[in-house]
């Protein structure tokens, strides 16, 4: 039976980082997969300067699609917009498919071996070593990564996780089309939209060449996720004029993000990225979780700490749980996105310039909920801390 040191189950972002660091510290590292690369993957492409900077390497020129140089809110009716243009291109769009498989080649070069094609059945955890049993044969380390996404088989086979509640995470649905023209004021903007539906955001990702217009809302609103995607699509192609958009699919996601205290893992099994429910409750983002969460657990288990997943449990609680609680807050403050709302924020360049440097990277939660609480939405954040009955978290 063949040994690793750890075996990463999922080669999407998180794996992917985990294996090559793990790699790059000598480690022997096994990465499988369940599809075949490069698949196709439902996501809007947009990479976050904050993913970025997670990255640790330039991305190559042929998997930038377009640089985002700004952020534009729409309401519902089309017609009330905020703007920021603090997006100095760090933002990109992206084509999963091809962004994940780049990854992967990236941790093999490192000198993680790589298998796809890969069913996980079940994982057996030992005194001294984790068993993973797949069709057709068994693998034994020395520890396990579950990185295989939302609908985790590693988190579900040891007993973390069956499924997630429909209070838990967010579902999208994505359509990507075609087009001979791009609206020059569209081009550079990550367009977000209301769409009538509370907690939800539609999007609208350009480039030269092609439209990705999507729809992210809590998982209990499914029913109405394709009629919203239709009336977005309709209300963009409206405010566009007459533009040829010749649709080449549609895919939908799973995103958990409603995991304050999340089981990063049990005994010799870790959990990274959206298999730990790691996205954020108010953006959706997942991909900078990912990464780093996978960062997190290769730095961790590199160092040979006695007790490593004790060690990733305080990481996350030192990292992430305050911009986790802040972060949720504002997804309630703004649960609504109504015409006050926007009426709002449309009054506040200094609000829209901040959510704009969350995106990018260079301001938190902290400077966001500050000037909710003090500024524009200030009533609003108000009333849910009060109907939620939970204590606003002063801003140190």
């Amino acid at each position: 039976m063949t040994k690793f040191d750890v075996i990463i189950v999922g080669a999407g972002p998180a794996g992917s980082a985990c294996a090559r660091l793990l790699a790059q510290a000598g480690a022997k590292v096994l990465l499988l997969e369940k599809a075949r690369f490069p698949r196709e993957k439902s996501c809007g492409g947009l990479l976050s300067g904050k993913t970025l900077a997670s990255i640790d390497a330039p991305l190559p020129d042929r998997l930038v699609l377009s640089k985002v140089h700004g952020m534009r809110m729409v309401a519902e009716d089309g017609k009330l917009q905020a703007e920021s243009g603090h997006l100095p291109g760090r933002a990109v769009l992206v084509d999963r498919s091809q962004f994940d498989w780049w990854m992967v080649e990236r941790a093999c070069q490192a000198g993680a071996v790589y298998r796809d094609a890969c069913e996980v059945v079940r994982i057996a955890n030992g005194r001294e070593m984790a068993t993973v049993y797949l069709i057709g044969g068994a693998l034994v380390a020395k520890w396990v990564v579950g990185a295989d996404g939302a609908a985790s088989a590693v988190a579900r086979t040891v007993g973390l996780r069956k499924a997630w509640r429909s209070w838990q995470s967010g579902i999208t649905l994505c359509r990507e089309w075609q087009s001979d023209t791009l609206p020059a004021d569209q081009s550079g903007f990550a367009e977000m939209h209301a769409v009538g539906i509370p907690g939800a955001l539609g999007w609208c990702f350009a480039w030269d060449g092609g439209w990705r217009i999507g729809v992210g809302a809590p998982a209990f609103f499914k029913p109405h996720l394709t009629e919203t995607l239709d009336k977005l699509v309709k209300k963009i192609t409206a405010m566009r004029g007459s533009i040829s958009l010749l649709p080449v699919k549609t895919t939908g996601a799973l995103v958990p993000t409603a995991a304050f205290w999340p089981r990063l893992g049990k005994e010799r099994v870790f959990l990274a990225g959206d298999a730990a429910g790691l996205a954020d409750p108010f953006s959706g983002e997942g991909i900078a979780a990912a990464l780093q969460s996978g960062a997190a657990i290769a730095e961790v288990l590199s160092h040979g700490w006695p007790n490593p997943l004790q060690k990733y449990r305080a990481w996350w609680h030192n990292n992430y749980l305050r911009q986790r609680r802040l972060s949720t807050l504002l997804a309630l403050t703004c649960w609504k996105k109504d015409a006050r709302f926007f009426a709002e924020i449309s009054r506040d360049r200094v609000w829209m310039d901040l959510l704009a440097g969350l995106m990018d990277g260079c301001s938190g939660y902290d400077a966001l909920w500050h000037r909710t609480t003090r500024g524009c939405l200030g009533r609003m954040s108000s009333e849910v801390a009060g109907e939620i009955e939970v204590d606003m978290p002063a801003v140190k």
